[in-house]
């Protein structure tokens, strides 16, 4: 694991941990569309249901990032002292 984006896949993404996390987020995202889903074709609901996840995997990433950076610069703080 050399960079960033492989240890959030190997942390986020493929462990276990993660497998309850993401069934949640997809109960979540359905019970956030299930409203328009009657007045939307099966391809509208899957291209909805797609942005969704795509927005919510970008977050997650991005907010793993974020810390996993605050961690390292509190690690190098603390250990500078």
């Amino acid at each position: 694991m050399n960079n960033l984006k492989e240890i959030y896949e190997e942390v986020a993404v493929f462990s276990k941990n993660s497998y309850e996390a993401n069934r949640k987020l997809e109960r979540e995202v359905a019970d956030m569309i299930e409203p328009y889903t009657m007045k939307l074709s099966g391809r509208e609901k899957e291209a909805l249901e797609d942005m969704f996840y795509d927005v919510c995997a970008e977050g997650k990433y991005v907010g793993f990032c974020i810390g996993m950076k605050y961690c390292f610069k509190l690690i190098i703080e603390l250990l500078s002292d």
